[in-house]
C-alpha cells in the first residue's frame, strides 16, 4: 500500500508539501502541485481519511438517529438531510435506534469520540436534562419530534396550523364527524395537533 512518504520521495518533495497539495492549501506552486498530483495518480495513492480527520478533529460525518428506519415517513426527510449534507461536503450515517435509549446513547458516544461531527435526532428518548448536558459537549439538532424548553435547536412543522388546515379542509368537504388518531400523548406533535382540533 502506497504511503504519503512514497509519494513525497517519488515527487522529490517533502511529506508536508504532499499534505498541502492533498488538502488544497494554496502556498504550493502550480508546477509542484501538478507534479505531486501526477505521482499520486501514478502510484494510486489514497489518503488515510480517518487519520487525516482525527488530526483535523473533523470527520465530515453527521449521524441521523431515527426510531424506525422502515417507517416511510422518514424517507423524504432523510433524503433532504443527505442532499444538504452532500452539498456541504458531509456524509450521513443512519442510526436505527428502535426507540431504545441504550442504543441512542451508544450512537451519541460516537460524537464524544469525534467519529462524527454532529447528530440530527428524530424522536429522541433521551431526557431533557441529559440532552441539555449533551448540548454543551456536542452539536445536535432535533428534527420532527422535539423536546421543548431545552437549548437544542429543532426543525419541525407548525403542528397546530397543520391540524387546523386538515380539519378545515375536511369540513369544507362536508364532513362533520371527524376523528383524531394520535399516539397516546407519546409525541409532542400529536399533542399539538389534537390541541387545535
Amino acid at each position: 500500500m502506497t504511503t504519503i512518504s512514497d509519494v513525497a520521495k517519488a515527487a522529490g518533495v517533502s511529506v508536508a508539501t504532499v499534505s498541502r497539495v492533498i488538502n488544497g492549501i494554496a502556498n504550493v506552486s502550480p508546477e509542484t502541485t501538478a507534479k505531486v498530483t501526477k505521482v499520486i495518480q501514478e502510484l494510486d495513492y489514497r489518503p488515510n481519511l480517518l487519520g487525516r480527520n482525527l488530526r483535523r478533529t473533523k470527520s465530515e460525518r453527521i449521524l441521523v438517529l431515527l426510531p424506525n428506519i422502515s417507517n416511510p415517513f422518514y424517507s423524504e426527510i432523510v433524503k433532504g438531510i443527505e442532499d444538504v449534507a452532500n452539498r456541504n461536503g458531509y456524509s450521513i450515517m443512519l442510526c436505527n435506534t428502535n426507540s431504545d435509549i441504550k442504543r441512542e446513547k451508544k450512537y451519541i458516544k460516537m460524537l464524544k469520540t469525534r467519529l462524527a461531527d454532529g447528530a440530527i435526532l428524530m424522536a429522541s428518548e433521551i431526557s431533557c436534562e441529559e440532552l441539555t448536558e449533551l448540548s454543551k459537549e456536542v452539536f445536535m439538532v432535533q428534527c420532527c419530534e422535539y423536546k421543548e424548553g431545552i437549548p437544542v435547536s429543532h426543525v419541525s412543522i407548525d403542528n397546530e396550523k397543520a391540524a387546523y388546515k386538515a380539519t378545515k379542509h375536511l369540513i369544507s368537504l362536508g364532513h362533520r364527524k371527524i376523528a383524531f388518531i394520535g399516539a397516546n400523548n407519546q409525541f409532542l406533535s400529536s399533542n399539538l395537533r389534537e390541541k387545535d382540533i
